[in-house]
C-alpha cells in the first residue's frame, strides 16, 4: 500500500490539458483533464472507437474495468483538434467500479505505451467519483510501458469509505473517476491493466498498438557477419594489389 504524500495537493477548478509523462517519471496531480467523450459542447470533436467492461477478481476485491478509447480530442494535446500536429490522436480512458463488499484497489496500471508520448490526468464526471492523486510512468524504453494510477487516503473524494484505506471502495457502487492518458498514437490494440491492493488481478482494456520488430535468428546473423567479413577481406586485397581484377570491372 502506498504511503499518503506529504504534500498539499492543489486541484484547479477549471477543466485542462492534463500533464505529459515520461519513461521514469513520476508526480501528483495538480490538475484534472477536460471532458475525454464525445460531448457536443465540451468536446465535439472526439470520437469513440471502442468500449468494453471487463471483470476482475483477486483477493478481497471484485469488480470490473471499463476501457474506451477515443481520437480527436481537444483535450488531446497531441490531436491537430488539441494544437498537436498528429491527426486521430487516441486517448485511452480506464474506470474502475468496485463490486465486492470489502476490499479496495490501491493502483491501477496501464500497460504497452512504449516509446510514444503520453498526457495523463483524470475527469470527475458526477463530482463523487474517487480521484488518482498520483500517477508515474516506468523507465521501460519498449512496447511494454507502464502507466500507473495511484490512490492515497489524503481525505475528500481521495478517501474510501472508511477513510482508512486507498482507492476506490464499494461505496453504494463509487467508481474511480476516469483515468486518461491522452498520446500521440494513433493504433490501439487489446491489452490489459494490473490492479493492486494486498495482492494482484488483471483485468481486459486497451491500449496502443506497436508492431513487433523481427529479431533475426542467431544463424542469420552469424551467415550476415561471414558475409561481410568475405566482403571486407576482398576489397582490402583489391586496394593492396594481392587480387587480380578482370578487365572491364
Amino acid at each position: 500500500m502506498l504511503c499518503a504524500a506529504s504534500a498539499v495537493l492543489i486541484f484547479s477548478a477549471r477543466p485542462a490539458v492534463a500533464d505529459p509523462i515520461s519513461n521514469g517519471t513520476d508526480f501528483q496531480f495538480s490538475d484534472t483533464t477536460g471532458d475525454p467523450f464525445n460531448d457536443a459542447v465540451l468536446n465535439p470533436t472526439s470520437a469513440q472507437v471502442a468500449d468494453q467492461v471487463a471483470p476482475f477478481s483477486f483477493g478481497a476485491e471484485s469488480g470490473t474495468v471499463e476501457s474506451w478509447v477515443y481520437t480527436g480530442s481537444t483535450n488531446n494535446p497531441y490531436d491537430t483538434n488539441g494544437g498537436g500536429d498528429v491527426t486521430g490522436s487516441m486517448t485511452f480512458v480506464y474506470q474502475i467500479t468496485l463490486t465486492s463488499t470489502g476490499g479496495d484497489v490501491a493502483s491501477m496500471g496501464a500497460a504497452n505505451f512504449g516509446l510514444n508520448q503520453t498526457d495523463v490526468g483524470y475527469y470527475d464526471q458526477t463530482g463523487s467519483e474517487v480521484w488518482p492523486t498520483f500517477v508515474s510512468r516506468d523507465l521501460a524504453g519498449d512496447g511494454t510501458s507502464t502507466v500507473t494510477f495511484s490512490f492515497l487516503n489524503l481525505g475528500g473524494n481521495y478517501s474510501t469509505v472508511n477513510g482508512t484505506d486507498a482507492g476506490p471502495e464499494n461505496n453504494g457502487g463509487q467508481p474511480s473517476a476516469l483515468l486518461v492518458v491522452n498520446t500521440d498514437a494513433t493504433t490501439y490494440t487489446n491489452t490489459f491493466v494490473t490492479l493492486q491492493d494486498d495482492s494482484n488481478g488483471t483485468a481486459s482494456s486497451y491500449s496502443i498498438y506497436t508492431p513487433m520488430v523481427p529479431t533475426p535468428e542467431p544463424t542469420s546473423i552469424v551467415l550476415m557477419v561471414l558475409g561481410l567479413t568475405g566482403l571486407l577481406a576482398v576489397a582490402r586485397a583489391r586496394r593492396s594489389g594481392r587480387l587480380a581484377v578482370p578487365a572491364g570491372l
